[in-house]
């Protein structure tokens, strides 16, 4: 009795010393025989500050897979809600969770047969469609979800041979694309865990093709499931006779896979290359007879748990991305019988759910901490862009930051996949704040990119914003027409048609008839330089300009000369309060340097500037003809002697 109660004591001291724990929580109510899926299989996901469990309960006449959910972060929950109807023989369920849309599925018999089955919420869990049967597969499923698309790891059982497969569906359920087989090889290919982020798609399962020596093999896809690459075996790297047990936390660039290495260890590999490469392996919870780990990663900070029958429900993390960890604790006594635990985050808390015996059978029990980390989420960023587009970005911030850390913005491709990202905008800032960013004129449209902030000081990822954004292309903006002209001659000029509107001015002339078509009359005025601008404007509302001189002549139709030898650079660009004009000349000359707005309007300028051959810098305040600073938008920079003129575009961020 002394033993134990000295035991006791050190386990409670630990807990409270290492963690800040909110007191366990019973989720199951009317309970008789709780239990969730093997680690293979998530059953608890979140989105937000949304948390999402099943579960599986024994009531009745036989078992059924139950949901039930907290919107506010795990401080209330709804009652427990059936998903199945009671049935002889219903197990093993798994839940994944994409924005409002909740899948779940677990294993069920059909006329004496297991079969693989799929039901799915798309309004976060307040009304469930109907069942549909996957497959006929002896072995229990898992499933992920990453954008409209699910993907469910399926495990068939033959006589001496099981095997993994994979089904997807990129409309959130509704139809499911034919069966991939994963693994090929003979004996035994199980608990297949499964994850998916980006474009990319993780399988990891066991298998014996080895000598009849239990491994990990694991086959990534890079294309959303289409296609798969080679089987290769994630556990060779140690002489463990006996590993077992994978799980799969996928977040960003970023895969983490954990297994049990015979009955008392827990082993842990990274990759941050969508699983192209991995880490070493880490060896964790040495000693504790620790079973069925699960794992996740909220940018730098990864979280694992696992349940044994000697230490009980342990927690461990690691604030570096996993490059060290901290000393595992002890959160439930094994004297309660811990089963299997699931871990899963949102932005303020880590939360866990696992079975225990207190209660006499058993239960479902949660507990939340607050996170000893950082966050950084976006909270406003509009869901529509013209490419080449200002905006702000509004963001929040747990957790501490360096004086000199900056918070930079980053742009996704086309396809939501941050492997190569574009640099969108910058904050030095300790705390929340906005950014400022432009979209590169160079960057595609699509109908799919996403935005994050990482920070400088320390490195830290944050999430993306968390739903598809719009890239809209600009008008391709063209004038054909004459560059040539006598005085007072007419002349008509032409844009592209699009699908969008016009907008025509004119310099030293008169349009004749309406200025909002594609097709514009003309009629030039006195010898010397006229220019004729167009403004087009898409569906979407993407604006640009183009302006195009025209040479009047007195007597003869003169081509404007070509000038070479002369260069204008603006840096930087964008910009925010100065900027440089570096202007490169060959020749001696004397120039004009002219502000234009995206309206065409000069808002300020720059006279009687005297060019020696060489190079020359002259530095611009971003204010206009009364002294105010300019606001953010796009300029035109004109260099000109009256004889030719030079253009380059400059972006103001405010």
């Amino acid at each position: 009795m002394k033993i134990f109660i000295i035991w006791f004591l050190c386990f409670f001291l630990t807990l409270n010393l290492t963690a800040e724990w909110k007191p366990v929580r019973k989720l199951s109510s009317n309970d008789i025989s709780v239990s969730l899926n093997e680690n293979m299989g998530q059953c608890i996901g979140t989105s937000g500050d949304s948390i999402h469990v099943v579960f599986r309960d024994v009531k009745g006449n036989g078992s059924a897979v139950y949901y039930k959910h907290s919107f506010d972060g795990g401080n209330s929950w709804s009652s427990d809600t059936c998903l199945t109807g009671n049935a002889s023989k219903i197990d093993f369920p798994s839940i994944a969770v994409s924005g409002q849309h909740i899948h779940i599925d677990y294993r069920d018999t059909l006329a004496g047969q297991n079969v693989s089955c799929y039901i799915n919420s798309s309004d976060a869990g307040i009304t469930w469609g109907q069942k549909k049967i996957i497959g006929y597969y002896y072995w229990w499923p898992s499933i992920a979800a990453f954008g409209n698309n699910v993907y469910m790891s399926l495990n068939s059982n033959e006589t001496g041979n099981s095997e993994v497969w994979c089904r997807r569906s990129t409309n959130n359920g509704t139809d499911w694309d034919s069966v991939v087989r994963i693994s090929n090889a003979l004996k035994r290919s199980e608990d297949p865990a499964i994850a998916a982020s980006d474009g990319y798609v993780y399988l990891a399962w066991n298998d014996t093709r080895n000598n009849d020596t239990m491994q990990i093999y694991y086959r990534r896809s890079t294309d959303n499931g289409i296609t798969w690459g080679t089987e290769t075996n994630l556990s060779n790297t140690h002489k463990w006779k006996n590993v077992y047990a994978p799980m799969l936390s996928a977040r960003g660039s970023h895969v983490d896979a954990v297994w049990m290495m015979g009955l008392n260890n827990i082993q842990h590999k990274h990759s941050s290359d969508y699983g192209a490469t991995w880490t070493e392996d880490d060896t964790l919870m040495i000693g504790r007879s620790s079973l069925y780990p699960s794992i996740i990663r909220d940018g730098n900070n990864v979280h694992l748990i696992s349940s044994g029958s000697v230490s009980g429900l342990l927690y461990q993390n690691s604030f570096d991305g996993g490059a060290t960890w901290q000393k595992d604790t002890g959160l439930v006594s094994p004297a309660n019988k811990p089963g299997s635990a699931f871990v899963a985050v949102t932005r303020s808390a880590v939360h866990l759910i696992w079975t225990d015996q207190r209660s006499g059978h058993n239960a479902l029990y949660y507990m939340r901490s607050k996170q000893n980390n950082k966050s950084i989420d976006i909270i406003a960023v509009p869901n529509q862009f013209c490419i080449g587009t200002a905006f702000s970005i509004s963001f929040v911030t747990t957790g501490n930051f360096s004086s000199d850390n900056m918070f930079t913005a980053q742009l996704s491709d086309e396809k939501g996949n941050f492997s190569n990202p574009v640099s969108i905008g910058i904050l030095k800032s300790q705390n929340s704040g906005i950014i400022n960013a432009v979209l590169p004129e160079n960057v595609a449209a699509g109908t799919a990119y996403r935005i994050r902030i990482i920070s400088s000081n320390p490195i830290f990822t944050g999430s993306d914003n968390g739903a598809n954004l719009i890239l809209n292309p600009l008008p391709i903006v063209s004038i054909t027409g004459q560059k040539t002209a006598k005085e007072n001659e007419k002349c008509s000029y032409q844009a592209n048609i699009t699908d969008g509107t016009y907008l025509w001015s004119i310099t030293n002339g008169t349009i004749e008839g309406t200025v909002s078509n594609e097709t514009v009359n003309v009629t030039w005025g006195k010898s010397g330089k006229g220019v004729l601008k167009l403004i087009e404007s898409t569906k979407y509302g993407c604006i640009d300009s183009l302006i195009s001189d025209v040479n009047i002549a007195m007597n003869q139709i003169d081509e404007l000369p070509k000038r070479t030898g002369i260069e204008l650079i603006i840096k930087p660009n964008p910009l925010n309060e100065n900027a440089i004009f570096e202007i490169t000349s060959n020749n001696d000359i004397f120039v004009c340097i002219q502000i234009v707005n995206s309206f065409g309007i000069t808002v300020n300028s720059i006279n009687n500037i005297l060019i020696k051959a060489g190079r020359k810098m002259i530095e611009w305040n971003g204010i206009d003809f009364g002294g105010n600073l300019l606001p953010t938008g796009i300029y035109f920079i004109e260099l000109s002697d009256g004889n030719f003129k030079i253009a380059e575009k400059a972006v103001i961020i405010r």
